[in-house]
């Protein structure tokens, strides 16, 4: 099966075996025909109850590979990665559902683009659409089309067309080539998880490799929240700050950087009160959905 493969499909999970047999369940009902083509491999980060036996006993042509600590998400794939030679690579956030045969869509499609990374469309669990991509964030675009809206006035027109060049995918569905993914080193280990995928579009970007949006691929991406973690995930995003900060230093001018930090304390002091309460709302009425579309399991 492998000498035939042309993806290799890495999935990462934490404390959530159940999100990925739900995974793989639709991995195989949308995409059974190509499987011979892909190698998937799931990565379980030292895991309570990683459900070796029942992963590996359901889908036999799973590798399983247990880390006996928590290595974070770009360590964790870093690692694996020296280990795959396919010509195409797929990061598969593990809360993740296909609603068809994304993964080949997606590919044929990167293929047929000439796309160096590409993602497909994402929904969140109430049927949204969920922007896991977007322009090339640097500080001044960050500024003058992430605060003023214009971006988000710009999407609908975006999301009608069949390919859209972006500059950002997000790490839960990102296709991109194996030698490509090497060329820039991969992810950055200084980064634990949140920044690591920002760190590496910028790398890309600067390299001049091509990134799209591509219609045809439906994936679900649950977006790793439950109730009762939103307020340690916010924290966790206040603390990354500084290492948001710390890669825009590596790529752009320092005056940028300081007119960045000025509109993130101004718009930051005014609206993260109302955001983090519209947030936690958000997600809670996307869970409920999602539990009534049995795309989340009760446990």
């Amino acid at each position: 099966m492998k000498s035939k493969a042309e993806l290799c499909i890495l999935i990462l999970q934490y404390n959530s075996a159940d999100l990925t047999l739900q995974l793989l369940d639709s991995i195989v009902e949308h995409n059974y025909v190509h499987i011979d083509h892909y190698r998937i491999i799931v990565m379980d980060n030292a895991s309570k109850e990683p459900k070796i036996e029942e992963i590996t006993g359901r889908f036999p042509f799973i590798e399983f590979v247990h880390y006996e600590e928590n290595l974070g998400f770009a360590r964790a794939h870093n690692r694996v990665m020296q280990n795959v030679h396919e010509n195409w690579v797929l990061l598969l956030n593990n809360d993740c559902i296909l609603l068809n045969n994304a993964i080949e869509k997606l590919l044929q499609s990167a293929k047929d683009r000439e796309a160096d990374f590409a993602t497909c469309e994402v929904f969140n669990a109430d049927g949204t659409p969920q922007n896991n991509y977007s322009y090339l964030p640097s500080p001044l675009r960050r500024i003058f089309i992430g605060f003023t809206g214009i971006g988000r006035m710009m999407e609908p027109i975006r999301r009608r067309m069949s390919a859209v060049r972006i500059g950002y995918i997000n790490g839960a569905v990102l296709l991109i080539k194996n030698e490509v993914f090497k060329n820039v080193g991969m992810f950055d280990e200084k980064f634990f998880m949140y920044c690591e995928d920002l760190d590496l579009m910028l790398k890309l970007s600067m390299a001049g490799y091509r990134g799209y949006r591509l219609q045809g691929g439906r994936i679900v991406h649950l977006g790793g929240a439950s109730a009762e973690r939103i307020s340690s995930n916010w924290d966790l995003h206040e603390k990354n700050q500084y290492d948001w900060f710390s890669i825009y230093g590596s790529y752009f001018p320092t005056w940028q950087i300081f007119l960045f930090a000025w509109a993130e304390l101004v718009t930051g002091y005014i609206l993260q009160p109302i955001s983090k309460r519209w947030r936690y709302r958000r997600i809670r009425a996307q869970l409920t959905l999602g539990e009534k579309k049995g795309y989340i399991r009760n446990s």
